[in-house]
Parts: C-alpha cells; structure tokens; sequence
C-alpha cells in the first residue's frame, strides 16, 4: 500500500504508467509545465473520473505522457 498526501505528484510528467492508485478522497490535478517551468491545469478529477481517466490513457498510451497528476 502506497498514501499519497496533498499536493504531492502521483505520476511525474515522463514517469512510465507502470502503477495504479485509487483515489479515496479529494482530487487529482492533471497540468502540464511548459517551457518556461509554468504548470497549466488541464483538468480535476474526482474520484470516478480519476480512475476512468488513468484507464483510459494506459489503454490508448500505454507509454509515459507529458502529464503530471497530482492530489489537491
């Protein structure tokens, strides 16, 4: 068993989409960092579409994204 906290990353933009967390309670930010260090929120996820998001991409992925998903 692995606990997240707040505000800290669950996948880091380039990490490999090798684990699967389940979201009990909050949300999950999924930004992007442009070339500049800037992070642009693309969109928060409850815990449903937490979970269906994360499948969706590892069966349309399956390969690192330039995604970071962190807890909020």
């Amino acid at each position: 068993d692995s606990l997240v906290k707040k505000k800290q990353p669950v996948f880091l933009t380039g990490d490999p989409n090798e684990s699967l967390y389940f979201l009990k309670k909050g949300r999950v930010k999924v930004s992007r960092v442009d070339e500049s260090g800037k992070e642009f929120t693309l969109i928060l996820l409850d815990q449903v579409k937490y979970l269906v998001s994360w499948v969706y991409l590892m069966i349309r992925h399956g390969k690192p994204l330039p995604l970071l998903w962190k807890i909020v």
